[in-house]
């Protein structure tokens, strides 16, 4: 088995076969040295352990879909596809959430993201950055890999990763979006991914050579396409002839069937351009990483860190109820790229594409195998490294999804997917609207209840012109029952967890039965018991 580069009997042959060869050639000051070095004196630089890095890259809005690595027709990733020869390409990965804080929090813990959602009696009335927050007793990546002797450091995109609700526990640096021009959106080399990259290899420059390390980059480019424009990369790709129509334009900041005003800057334009303006700023967006990974290669950073590049969620082009926005529970909301490139003496079979099922609550765990830290208890999420080789055996049965625009969730299976939710529960403040662009009225539909089963690979974006009926006629009765169980199993017990950190003392010790906490202890959405 090859010894991680790090290993300090690993270290020790390569000091000695070092000194061996200066014997050679100084002879009598060579064997001074090789005496100074053993009796305790400190080695030279150049023979001292470089330091193991844990990279994560976490991109908004990005689609599995619309990559080449993952069969797109357009040549939108060429630096991510061409890295994929030397990683392992994830192509079924599956957001635990299609929103911007949800998403984070499973990414951060490696848990259920209702495990961060506050309560409030009228959640509808509560704006979405007040409607997360990761508890202390939650498990957190930065906190686990500080504890193992870690330096941490986070830069964020988008100021509604606030670090006062958790985002920024554990990490020693925790740095910010810069100012942004109201005009533009933009605020120059500040913002976007050449803005974290700057902040990441600034302050990786900084770091002793035999320093490990862990950050944390969120990058929200694809999520300002439709804010500002850049006519380079606007232009990059020609509009496809058969996406001629122009999206109708809603009055309310968020919209069913309808483009929101928030993500309209005027004139018309059609689907087909947008999705053109969206692959164009995907390829600058791709471009910019591999002048990432040219900086960390120049650093002396590139080959003892691990790369992990991640979609946070996606994006629709109305293939399922949303135009340009997030936050249903289709494959074009939740179904993101996920690439590990592990570091130097790792096992893994470069350039290989697993086809096993992942979740992005497996990301840390994944992430901390392959660092040989132990996974903190109240983790859900499970590591992937039996994938990274050919042939692995799948780590998960089924992967979920919640905390979207409406009450409810996805369970998927490798073929097989239920979808529960009940549009009469729309979250956030524009809420209401969301109720009525679904519905059609201004009436209230409480108890309005919608569950599908349907055959992934048959329809992976089953529109929602199709019947529920025979969408469910693909699956069958056995698989039904599974995915149902698995269903209750987990969205009980999440908003369980839920209730027990975010509620009062006196309200959980009314509402969770003593049993039910050590159910949630044993399952991993508990770290302990409170």
């Amino acid at each position: 088995m090859r010894l991680p580069r790090n290993h300090p009997r690993r270290l020790r042959l390569a000091l000695y076969r070092r000194m061996a060869s200066l014997v050679k050639v100084c002879g009598v000051v060579c064997i001074s040295l090789l005496l100074c070095t053993c009796s305790g004196g400190q080695p030279g630089s150049s023979a001292s352990a470089q330091g193991h890095g844990v990279l994560v890259i976490a991109v908004d809005a990005l689609r599995a879909d619309h990559m080449g690595i993952f069969g797109y027709d357009r040549n939108t990733t060429p630096v991510m596809d061409e890295l994929c020869a030397g990683a392992v390409a994830f192509e079924d990965t599956w957001s635990a959430a299609p929103s911007l804080l949800p998403a984070h929090c499973a990414l951060l813990t490696g848990s259920d993201p209702n495990v961060s959602r506050r309560l409030f009696l009228l959640e509808s009335e509560v704006a979405d950055e007040s409607r997360f927050e990761i508890k202390d007793q939650t498990p957190h990546a930065a906190v686990t890999f500080l504890s193992a002797g870690y330096r941490t450091a986070a830069f964020v995109d988008h100021a509604k990763l606030n670090p006062v609700l958790g985002f920024g526990s554990g990490f020693q640096e925790y740095s910010p979006i810069g100012k942004v021009n109201p005009g533009t959106g933009l605020a120059g080399s500040d913002v976007g991914l050449a803005g974290t990259s700057r902040r990441l290899l600034d302050w990786a420059r900084g770091l002793d050579r035999d320093q490990d390390w862990f950050s944390y980059l969120q990058v929200s480019d694809l999520e300002r396409v439709w804010n500002h424009s850049d006519p380079a990369a606007d232009g990059y790709f020609e509009p496809r002839p058969g996406m001629s129509n122009v999206p109708p334009i809603s009055n309310d900041a968020e919209a069913f069937f309808a483009q929101p005003r928030s993500r309209w800057t005027g004139g018309a334009v059609s689907l087909g351009q947008y999705e053109a303006r969206y692959d164009g700023r995907l390829h600058r967006l791709d471009q910019e990483l591999g002048a990432l990974f040219e900086d960390l290669r120049r650093a002396g950073l590139w080959e003892n860190t691990t790369i992990c590049i991640v979609g946070s969620f996606g994006v629709q082009f109305g293939e399922a109820g949303l135009i340009l926005d997030h936050g249903l529970y289709s494959s074009a909301d939740l179904r993101v790229p996920l690439i590990i490139r592990p570091s130097t003496g790792n096992e893994f079979d470069s350039g290989h594409t697993s086809t096993n099922l992942a979740s992005t609550e497996d990301v840390i765990p994944t992430l901390l195998e392959l660092s040989g830290i132990p996974e903190p208890p109240g983790m859900v999420g499970v590591s992937q490294v039996p994938s990274l080789v050919a042939g692995g055996k799948p780590s998960r049965t089924f992967a979920f999804a919640s905390c979207g625009y409406q009450e409810g969730g996805l369970v998927v299976g490798p073929q097989y997917a239920l979808e529960q939710v009940s549009p009469g529960q729309t979250l956030g403040v524009h809420g209401p609207g969301l109720t009525r662009g679904w519905f059609g009225d201004e009436e209230e539909h409480p108890t309005a209840m919608r569950e599908r089963f349907y055959d992934r690979r048959l329809y992976p974006l089953p529109n929602y012109r199709l019947q529920d009926e025979f969408l469910e006629r693909t699956v069958p009765d056995d698989e039904k029952k599974l995915l149902k169980e698995a269903a209750i199993d987990r969205y009980f017990y999440s908003g369980m967890a839920r209730r027990v950190l975010h509620g009062p003392k006196w309200r959980r010790e009314e509402t969770v039965e003593p049993s039910v906490i050590d159910k949630l202890v044993e399952l991993e959405f508990l770290s302990g018991k409170p």
